[in-house]
């Protein structure tokens, strides 16, 4: 009878261990506390229109927002929210958010937390880059031929130009070649005859002028 009843106690411990392992560990909650301080670490352009900010992960994040303003303007204005597991964000120039080269935006990214309601400190100064000014298209208004050696070429300015760089070649040939580098102030150049870029009489040539930005290499 005894030894019966020790293994029905058996069976029922391992009942019990076996209904216990079966029993799912219960789930820490989710922490409700503030979210740390976002440390942003760089702002860099890529290209002519776009900008890449990445920042450090905050301890009790759930969310980061980015946003952004043009310097010199005091009102922050939302770019976008993404998700914790995210450490960077491409600021693509778009209709709501457009990019002007020449110009400089700030950026900072502050953290959420959606369990406590709670927003986390953030830069108030942000940092700070400039879009690439990309030169506009030159248009050529007049090219006159002043003698047998000379011609002048004319053209309208353009923004964003430091620099402009004036072309020529024969009628008909693939090749243009560099005439002159000429300062954003003027407007006009007078090409003369010499060994480098020959005028031949009685020949035809077609000139181009093309805008330079020094700061943004384009």
């Amino acid at each position: 009878m005894l030894r019966k009843i020790k293994s029905h106690l058996a069976i029922l411990l391992m009942l019990a261990l076996a209904f216990t392992l079966l029993i799912p560990a219960p789930v820490q909650a989710a922490s409700k506390k503030k979210p740390a301080k976002v440390t942003v670490t760089s702002v860099k352009t890529s290209g002519t229109n776009k900008v890449v900010i990445k920042w450090r992960k905050a301890k009790y994040a759930t969310n980061y927002r980015i946003y952004w303003k043009q310097a010199g303007t005091k009102k922050w204005s939302t770019l976008t929210t993404v998700k914790s597991n995210r450490t960077s964000y491409t600021h693509k120039s778009n209709s709501k958010a457009k990019l002007i080269g020449g110009k400089k935006y700030v950026y900072t990214v502050r953290a959420y937390n959606r369990y406590g309601r709670k927003w986390g400190a953030y830069n108030s100064k942000g940092k700070t880059v400039t879009i690439p000014a990309v030169p506009g298209k030159v248009n050529i208004t007049q090219t006159n031929a002043t003698s047998n050696r000379k011609v002048t070429i004319t053209w309208n300015k353009t923004s964003n130009a430091t620099s402009y760089r004036v072309f020529y070649k024969k009628s008909g040939a693939k090749k243009w070649i560099t005439v002159a580098n000429v300062s954003a102030s003027k407007n006009s150049y007078t090409h003369s005859n010499n060994k480098k870029t020959p005028l031949v009489a009685g020949s035809k040539y077609v000139y181009t002028v093309r805008a330079y930005n020094k700061t943004s290499r384009k």
